[in-house]
């Protein structure tokens, strides 16, 4: 169902967003910035537009912006449909004629209903094109713009947008995933946290929250004992995850800001909290976890490395399955130990099931902080933090830090 979206699902938008222009790419790049302005003013200013969300019962599957103005030629106002976004997986489903059905249902039960429904869409963009004329849409205008400059306003920073960029391994390379990394190679990782969060907890643990869930390989060995609500910002990455995790709950969300409204015996946050580059953006992930975890329950971190055993260096690895191969080297190195991240450049060579062959490069930027900001964060949380060694020597995930909630605590 289509319905009005609320402050928690900001950034569930923005990605969503993100997803549409990089399929139906407009003249008019939107920055993220852009995106979290514009839902802002819709709260303050509710007569300007709305944002609506498409709410399954896997989670949030799509959007879109709708304003309104006045036009002559139609005698009345006009709601205009100015962005829709459905992901791929959920289209042919209904949900597009389903928003303009409510739309016009809303229109004619209020004190002031619209003159007619509108919307733009790009020539080049037939099956849309094709779905509105179906649904009664006529017209070859096209809309042109001509941007002003305004004082304050204009294109976000470069750096703040891609602050909030996904590497593409969470875009356009999803689906490459499980040659990277297949799922049957975390049996063993995935039963060293099953065994660390059943210690930490006061009862065994029954349900566990996975916030960054990515491609869903730890999932797929945790959902035998556990029952598993997933969580990611990355709406490709999870439909990686639903096809290894049917039975699992997914949704769309991002770690720091998500609130489901109900808790879990444990939460898992494993190597995605490495995109945590700041103490605050840390902090408000581990507050999260906190939310969401029950009395008794406990709050599993696993960061590939902390500042202290933290060593650059480099892997290689891939598979090939189903007619496609993947090989890849990966090189992690800190340009600068003076601040709070480090850099993995990852090459990937992508041979196809038609044979041809693509390299391609991805960086990502991780967090990096020491024992005792993540120890205090913890605990700032409301929760016990505790660290527990994993590994003899240095290396990726070493140390995990668990934080366990002793006491209820309002967040």
């Amino acid at each position: 169902m289509w319905r009005r979206a609320g402050e928690t699902e900001d950034e569930i938008i923005v990605e969503l967003c993100g997803e549409l222009n990089r399929e139906d790419p407009g003249p008019h790049p939107v920055a993220p910035g852009q995106v979290r302005r514009t839902l802002d003013r819709f709260r303050r200013e509710p007569w300007r537009g709305q944002a609506l969300v498409l709410d399954l019962e896997g989670g949030i599957g799509g959007y879109a912006l709708v304003t309104e103005l006045w036009s002559n030629e139609m005698g009345g106002p006009v709601r205009v449909v100015d962005e829709l976004y459905v992901a791929p997986h959920l289209r042919g489903r209904g949900h597009g004629s389903s928003l303009f059905a409510e739309l016009e249902r809303s229109s004619a039960g209020s004190s002031a209903p619209v003159a007619a429904l509108g919307l733009e869409v790009r020539p080049a963009n037939r099956r849309a094109r094709a779905l509105y004329e179906r649904l009664g849409f006529s017209g070859a205008s096209t809309v042109l713009y001509r941007r002003l400059a305004r004082q304050g306003s204009g294109p976000e920073p470069a750096a703040a947008s891609a602050d909030h960029q996904l590497p593409r391994l969470y875009r356009d390379l999803a689906d490459w995933f499980p040659l990277l990394t297949p799922p049957e190679d975390y049996a063993e990782e995935a039963a060293r946290y099953l065994r660390l969060v059943t210690d930490a907890c006061a009862r065994p643990p029954r349900t566990l929250l996975d916030l960054g869930c990515g491609g869903g390989n730890n999932a797929s060995h945790l959902k035998r004992q556990l029952g598993l609500t997933l969580v990611d910002l990355s709406p490709s990455m999870l439909e990686v995850s639903r096809r290894l995790n049917p039975e699992c709950e997914h949704l769309v969300g991002d770690m720091r800001t998500v609130r489901l409204g109900r808790t879990f015996d444990a939460v898992l946050l494993h190597d995605a909290v490495c995109f945590m580059t700041t103490a605050e953006d840390l902090g408000r992930a581990i507050e999260t976890a906190a939310v969401h975890c029950a009395v008794g329950g406990a709050v599993l971190l696993q960061p590939d490395y902390l500042r202290e055993t933290f060593a650059a260096g480099t892997e290689t690895g891939g598979v090939d399955r189903d007619g496609r191969g993947l090989r890849y080297l990966e090189w992690w190195h800190d340009p600068d130990p003076d601040d709070s991240t480090y850099v993995v450049d990852l090459a990937y060579l992508l041979r196809r099931e038609d044979g041809s062959t693509e390299v391609v490069h991805d960086r990502h930027v991780l967090g990096l902080f020491p024992r005792a900001t993540w120890l205090e964060l913890i605990a700032s949380a409301g929760l016990e933090p505790r660290l527990v060694p994993v590994a003899s020597g240095p290396g990726p995930g070493a140390e995990v830090l668990l934080g366990v909630k002793s006491s209820p605590r309002a967040c």
